[in-house]
């Protein structure tokens, strides 16, 4: 697992070259799922993430990935 500092911003893209991207979303460990539309700053030094994000282009295809990370 990597490990990064607390002051770490977290940056989310997604590209769909025929459709067209409709939106991100995300949530962090077992939270809600929001809507990304800024970096994402929330980490706390000592902590263990999972992000999962899921991506959406206007055909309404989904894409998915998950992330772990540790915050030192």
């Amino acid at each position: 697992i990597k490990v990064y500092p607390d002051h770490l911003k977290l940056f989310l893209s997604a590209t769909d070259n025929l459709a067209g991207l409709k939106k991100i979303l995300y949530k962090v460990n077992e939270g809600k799922m929001y809507p990304y539309n800024s970096p994402i700053d929330i980490f706390k030094g000592g902590r263990d993430y999972k992000i999962y994000i899921k991506a959406i282009d206007k055909l309404n295809n989904e894409s998915e990935e998950n992330i772990e990370f540790s915050i030192n």
